[in-house]
């Protein structure tokens, strides 16, 4: 559980948490659950909070003999540090499965981390798995314009095969143990989904493939969604950016394959990694140093149409006007994601976009 200045969220999340099925299921399988909260550079109280939670739940929880909770504190606030530190330095090296758990959610069913879990044990054959993400709006009795807007762009994008979100999925250990994230990575889900489905990039794979090997389980879980204009302005950025990134990094990690065929990608990764962790950021400034303007991912502008491929015709004219919509919002984002990658103004992509719908304890309580 990654959490940076998560004060107002992590404590409802651990809650909802500790009161998942996963351990009562642990239990009769003869397994043990090992929590790592990472406070990756937090500046406020998420570790205090963090701690009062699980010191509560070690002395109270019901299996409290099949669960360790610990919360680590690294100076660095990186996503892909902390996936790092959490895989190669702080879990048993024997760890089977990996459950990977925003700070800032909370559970809508209380079997949502055992299916999951099973869906990995029951298929050898997958190796991620994932829930269904559901958007506070969506539970809201009156929707604005806006909110249904979000929704519909929702199902849009959800029509892919094999979706998982960073928010929360579940993987296997053999597979997330051959590779470290890049520390720029900002799409880190969707990196992960493709070198899995890819095998490390050495197949292109059917959508019935790619369904085999990411799982959907039942479950689902809460999270708030972007509502406010600039919010939501500036996620649109980070994610043209970031899929910018990510197709930057495929690219030059299948040159280097190229160039050496005897090369791994995982073998790749890991030492590029402990050479110098910020080796994307090297390889990134000197690609757009050789650029004169444009340096976002080609077909960017088109991305909104290419989505609905994924539908059937009746659903793609149903859905075609909230596309245009989209590709119109979509002009000033990219204008404004090409000038921050191509200036190298990474850190400036992640802002507290937090406020207080889901925040409140009490809307919390309804669904945990």
């Amino acid at each position: 559980m990654p959490a940076w200045n998560e004060e107002d969220s992590i404590g409802l999340a651990i809650n909802s948490l500790m009161d998942q099925t996963i351990f009562e299921h642990c239990k009769r399988l003869g397994a043990t659950v090992d929590i790592f909260c990472i406070a990756n550079g937090c500046t406020d109280n998420t570790v205090t909070i963090a701690e009062e939670a699980f010191d509560k739940y070690r002395s109270s929880h019901l299996y409290t003999d099949y669960f360790t909770a610990t919360v680590y504190e690294s100076s660095v606030p990186n996503r892909s540090h902390a996936w790092n530190d959490l895989v190669h330095t702080l879990s048993d090296k024997e760890t089977d499965y990996y459950i990977f758990m925003d700070a800032d959610i909370a559970f809508l069913d209380r079997d949502t981390l055992y299916q999951m879990l099973m869906e990995l044990i029951e298929n050898p054959e997958a190796i991620l798995s994932a829930d269904t993400p559901v958007k506070h709006i969506k539970r809201s009795k009156t929707k604005s314009l806006m909110n249904l807007f979000s929704i519909s762009v929702t199902r849009v994008n959800r029509s892919a095969p094999g979706l998982i979100t960073g928010q929360l999925y579940c993987a296997r250990g053999s597979f997330v143990r051959r590779f470290h994230l890049p520390d720029q990575m900002i799409i880190d889900d969707g990196f992960i989904k493709w070198l899995g489905v890819t095998e490390f990039l050495t197949k292109t794979p059917t959508e019935e493939e790619i369904t085999a090997m990411v799982r959907h389980s039942e479950g689902s879980h809460l999270f708030e969604a972007y509502t406010r204009p600039r919010d939501i302005f500036d996620n649109q950025v980070r994610q043209a950016v970031g899929n910018s990134i990510l197709d930057f990094t495929f690219q030059y990690l299948r040159q280097c394959m190229l160039k050496d065929p005897d090369t791994k990608v995982d073998t790749i990764l890991l030492e590029r990694y402990r050479e110098n962790p910020n080796w994307l950021k090297a390889e990134i400034a000197s690609f757009v140093s050789s650029r004169t303007f444009w340096v976002l991912k080609p077909g960017l502008l088109i991305a909104p149409f290419t989505k609905l491929k994924h539908l059937t015709w009746k659903n793609r004219f149903i859905y075609l006007p909230a596309s245009c919509l989209v590709f119109l919002a979509n002009l000033p984002v990219l204008l404004k994601a090409n000038w921050t990658l191509k200036n190298l103004q990474l850190g400036s992509l992640w802002k507290d976009t937090k406020n207080s719908e889901l925040r409140d304890a009490s809307d919390l309580e309804q669904v945990v």
